[in-house]
């Protein structure tokens, strides 16, 4: 089969899978990193930030910018980019994998998975997570492209979309050996500029500055085998995942790990294509489980590492002689096709051949099933929450997200009930307290909002909303006592 009618039926399979997910809706970090974000919202966007703000996405930021000057906050146009960027990133990953292994079958497969897997889901729903394809789009054409200058370009856009990128220097360099003093070095400035930033702008709970960094650190082999799992049986996705902690498991995921990583080493020559895809499976989540962040296990981050063992799972359907179906392909390292064979049992398409074509039939049908029903949960915040809070009843994160959602629909009465159980799962949490000021100042009732807002600034003095809204609350309550 030609790789044009090929790349064609790719962009079939994804508009079926992802169009029970327009309009699109807006999801948590999105309304203060996106829609009340001055960088995005603004008319004029500051292009110094390319240059100092390594940290901050600055590609990502434009690219939300641009969306912003077109569509203004409709989510359908924010959402219809992330679809066309993971349609993109699916025909880039077809013609990478034929190209590096010579068999258009396996990098068919390969994309086929990619783009129907469910755990993409969030990254292509979520609005905020376009980072996570930008940069995708960027390293696949980094490693695509042969023009040693164009690759520089490409991975210095990929860094821009996503500071994780530079965990591609490892493909990069093994790609072409002989070019590695020019990514290195651009590898070297990016990560020592990204450094200072930190450094500057000093985060918080974020590298040295988490509370529990050895803790984060030795829990990170559980959350890559939860990455595992969820790659391998994507069947328990959810935007929110209870924090990690010391328990018997931890010695025993470091056990299996490295045992596993034995294993893998031991047969590297037996089985190259399978071991590689392991390690760019590992490679692509290492930042997220090196550095210590807020968020320890987030979905997202599985969305270019899962190319790894979607190629593994192609090659072994492979296998089953399918390369003889759709072909080959000349490009780099290419395996010549063999031709047709004089078999007269290869020159059709016969039952037998079709019965090949039954586990992946099966398993593509397993995931547009519920890719589409993880499209529908994301369609609405509440729902999307309300589906965690159902998994976590006991954790006031939840809570706390699901009462904001109320909030922002205007459902302040269920909004307050559940800011009231989210601050009975945590006295300790400012923003709880916060909330439940903006329910009581909604009802008008000056003194009890005025009480929650002082609540939380006594936890954390540095709580700006509750800040302001004290200081608003406080010039209403004095005009109504000087009013006649």
């Amino acid at each position: 089969m030609n790789r044009v009618w090929l790349s064609l039926l790719l962009i079939i399979v994804i508009a079926g899978s992802y169009y029970s997910s327009f309009p699109g809706a807006f999801h948590y970090d999105d309304y203060p990193l996106l829609l009340e974000n001055p960088r995005v919202t603004e008319p004029d966007f500051d292009y110094s930030s390319f240059l100092h703000q390594y940290g901050g996405r600055p590609l990502t930021l434009w690219a939300f910018h641009i969306n912003h000057r077109l569509v203004g906050d409709s989510p359908f146009g924010f959402h219809l980019v992330n679809v066309g960027l993971h349609a993109l990133v699916v025909l880039l990953l077809f013609v990478l994998v034929a190209m590096w292994t010579g068999r258009m079958a396996v990098g068919f497969l390969t994309a086929l998975l990619f783009a129907v897997h469910p755990a993409q889901v969030q990254a292509v729903n979520y609005i905020w997570s376009r980072s996570v394809l930008l940069m995708s789009v960027f390293l696949l054409l980094a490693l695509i492209t042969r023009r040693p200058w164009l690759r520089l370009v490409f991975f210095q856009l990929a860094i821009w979309s996503r500071a994780e990128a530079l965990v591609a220097l490892v493909p990069l360099i093994w790609k072409d050996p002989r070019k590695w003093k020019g990514i290195a070095l651009l590898a070297g400035v990016n990560l020592g500029c990204f450094l200072l930033g930190f450094l500057v702008e000093n985060p918080v709970d974020v590298a040295w500055n988490h509370p529990q960094a050895l803790s984060y650190w030795l829990t990170s082999t559980q959350a890559f085998w939860m990455y595992g799992y969820l790659a391998l049986i994507p069947f328990s996705s959810s935007i929110y995942h209870s924090a990690l902690e010391l328990s018997w498991q931890t010695p025993l995921a470091l056990a299996s790990l490295l045992v596993a990583g034995w294993i893998l080493w031991a047969n590297r020559k037996r089985w190259p294509w399978p071991a590689k895809s392991v390690v760019w499976f590992a490679l692509f989540l290492a930042p997220g489980l090196l550095v210590p962040n807020t968020a320890q296990f987030h979905e997202s981050r599985l969305y270019l590492a899962i190319a790894g063992l979607c190629f593994a799972s192609a090659w072994g359907l492979a296998k089953l002689e399918l390369n003889r179906v759709f072909g080959s392909f000349e490009g780099e390292g290419a395996l010549r096709d063999p031709g047709p064979s004089s078999d007269p049992k290869f020159r059709t398409f016969g039952y037998r051949r079709a019965v090949r074509f039954l586990p992946v039939l099966f398993l593509v049908g397993t995931f547009v099933t519920t890719t589409h029903y993880r499209n529908r949960i994301w369609l609405s915040d509440t729902a999307l929450w309300e589906e965690v809070v159902q998994k976590y009843p006991m954790d006031f994160v939840p809570r706390y997200n699901l009462a904001v959602a109320y909030a922002r629909q205007g459902n302040n009465d269920e909004a307050e009930s559940e800011f009231r159980l989210a601050r009975s799962l945590n006295e300790s949490d400012d923003l709880s307290y916060a909330g439940l000021g903006y329910c009581a100042e909604s009802r008008e009732e000056w003194s009890e909002a005025l009480a929650n807002y002082e609540s939380a600034l006594v936890i954390n003095p540095t709580n700006r909303y509750a800040t302001e809204s004290r200081k608003r609350v406080r010039a209403i309550m004095t005009a109504e006592r000087l009013a006649p």
